[in-house]
This record gives C-alpha cells, sequence and structure tokens, in this order.
C-alpha cells in the first residue's frame, strides 16, 4: 500500500525520485486510515540535525 500511494503521488507530480544525496532528509511514518489506505506523514526530527 505505501508503494502504490508514493507511486501515486509521483504520477500526479507531488514528488519525485531522487537518485543522488541530498541535503533533505526525512523520515516516513505511515498510519492506516479507517478505509484501509494508508496517511503518509514525513517525520522531520527522526535525524538529529547538523
Amino acid at each position: 500500500k505505501v508503494k502504490t500511494a508514493l507511486d501515486d503521488l509521483e504520477a500526479k507530480g507531488i514528488i519525485e525520485k531522487v537518485n543522488e544525496p541530498t541535503e533533505w532528509i526525512n523520515g516516513l511514518v505511515t498510519v492506516q486510515k479507517p478505509d484501509g489506505s494508508v496517511r503518509l506523514c514525513l517525520d522531520p526530527n527522526r535525524f538529529p540535525q547538523e
């Protein structure tokens, strides 16, 4: 379900794949909604700040 949600966001141009190092990094938290779909949330506090 997570891959499907990410593929959908990529197809809509909301997110894009990155195949090289980047300065931006966030943890991904998933929550299952009552209808069975998933909610994707970013957790910027999961990784230490420099």
